[in-house]
């Protein structure tokens, strides 16, 4: 079956391996796992009070199933939890719900040329996309992290109209908190890159 960029998933179908293995990016590692031809996608944008959460299904040519919505940090990282099926995949090998998990990545930068405002400061933010990690890691998903710089693109594009971004910009217009529009540029950044020209 076809798949965008070599990129493979844990769901059925015919073995293969992949130069990027579920659960982590490293190319020199090569895993044996099924070859599919649509994915479940999740993306996070985490803050400190709210995180964003935009999951999708992608497929060659086709961006389905868009959701979008925020939630306190730690209840997104118990919800990616229980939707994953952690306990009892770790228990009884059950399938996951996210082949691909991504995030925005974060580092600390200078405010008004100060790196003062760290001090003191719980880094939620970091902490939130650390654990959004390990989930990944022990439910086998695929871990893509993409930085904040890509946002202005995707928002440019989907506010454009270019074609697939119809029910993003339906789901940017309805919503009233910036976390889960970056989720959804970031969603859309990756089925743009991975997935739409496949």
């Amino acid at each position: 079956m076809h798949t965008p960029n070599g990129v493979q998933s844990g769901h059925e179908s015919r073995m293969g391996t992949s130069d990027h293995p579920v659960g982590g990016t490293d190319p020199g590692r090569r895993v044996a796992r099924p070859l599919v031809s649509r994915y479940r996608v999740v993306f996070f944008d985490p803050g400190d009070r709210r995180t964003g959460v935009a999951t999708a299904t992608v497929s060659p040519g086709r961006l389905t199933k868009v959701k979008a919505f925020v939630m306190d940090p730690k209840e997104a990282v118990l919800w990616l939890a229980s939707q994953q099926g952690l306990a009892l995949a770790l228990a009884h090998g059950q399938d996951r719900e996210f082949d691909v998990i991504g995030y925005e990545t974060w580092r600390p930068r200078p405010v008004n040329g100060s790196m003062d405002w760290i001090q003191g400061n719980p880094l939620i933010a970091a902490g939130g996309v650390h654990q959004i990690r390990l989930l990944g890691w022990l439910s086998g998903a695929t871990l893509r992290g993409q930085g904040p710089d890509m946002k202005a693109a995707a928002f440019e594009q989907i506010d454009s109209g270019m074609p697939g971004t119809a029910i993003l910009k339906r789901r940017i217009r309805s919503s009233n908190e910036q976390h889960d529009k970056d989720a959804l540029a970031h969603l859309w950044a990756y089925y743009r890159d991975h997935w739409r020209n496949s």
